[in-house]
Order: C-alpha cells, then structure tokens, then sequence
C-alpha cells in the first residue's frame, strides 16, 4: 500500500513541476531608447581577436563527427541574398540547410496550379556553389497549401 501511495505522490509531484515549469511570457526584443543597432565595428578589438581564434562550426563537426552532416534551417530569401552576411555564414558553417517554406506547396503551386520553382532553382544553384546538401521539407502541409487551386479541382 505505501508503494502505491508514494508513486502516486511522485507522479503528482512531476506533473506539478512540469506544468509551473513552463513560461509563458514571451520575449520582446528591440533596441534600447537612444540607441542604434549594434554594428561590427563596436565589437572591442579583444573580442574579435578571441572569436577570430575559433574555427567554423564545420571544421569542428568534421573532427568530431565526420560521419554527420551539420545543418541550419534558413529561409530560401536569406540564402540566396549574396549580400546578406547570414548567407555566408551559413556557407562557411554548415554542411546543408532545410529551408523554412519555399519547399512547401503553397509556395511553389500557384492558383491555376501551375509550378514555379524559381526561389528553389536559385537556393540550389547555390547550394551547388557552396557544395551544400538540401535536406527536403513536407510538401504538403495542411496549413500551406495554396487552397484556391486545391478548391478548384
């Protein structure tokens, strides 16, 4: 009976911590009144000197876990936006992205339900560049799909 008894009072006892565990608050970021974004150049000598000591997250993954591809999920604008400096950063430190929504149906069918792939051809023309690996993502998605040509059949 005290067996019973004391996995009932720790189940309870998990479920209470788990359910006052959780947060509910949610995070607002922005840029302290009579300040601008930080840019590079306020990042002290020091620090870019201790950073500049690392290696990329792909060098690290290689001696580590060679037989693992290293991955970064990234939306198709960002990666083949040359200019953005997450781009290559992601080139540099990764092995292969997912992207975020440009392999998903309502991005890629169009509401006559014809394809357009062009976003695709370009994340994979760098991919091909960068000798990057696509980790493909669900086509079909019951919130994105592109309900005005599903309707139309």
């Amino acid at each position: 009976m005290n067996t019973k008894i004391f996995k009932t009072v720790c189940l309870a006892g998990v479920i209470a911590a788990g359910l006052t565990s959780c947060d509910d608050q949610i995070m607002e970021w922005g840029t302290p009144d009579g300040h601008g974004a930080v840019t590079a150049a306020e990042i002290p000598l020091e620090v870019k000197e201790v950073l500049a000591n690392y290696e990329t997250l792909k060098a690290y993954s290689q001696q580590y876990m060679s037989n693992t591809k290293f991955g970064l999920g990234i939306g198709a604008a960002i990666y083949t936006n040359a200019d953005d400096a997450r781009s290559s950063l992601a080139n540099s430190n990764f092995e292969m992205i997912t992207l975020g929504n440009a392999m998903k149906h309502d991005a890629v069918v169009g509401n006559s339900g014809s394809l357009n792939f062009t976003t695709i051809d370009n994340v994979i023309k760098n991919l091909n560049e960068n000798k990057m690996a696509l980790y493909g993502h669900n086509f079909f998605w019951y919130q994105q799909t592109n309900q005005t040509y599903l309707k139309s059949l």
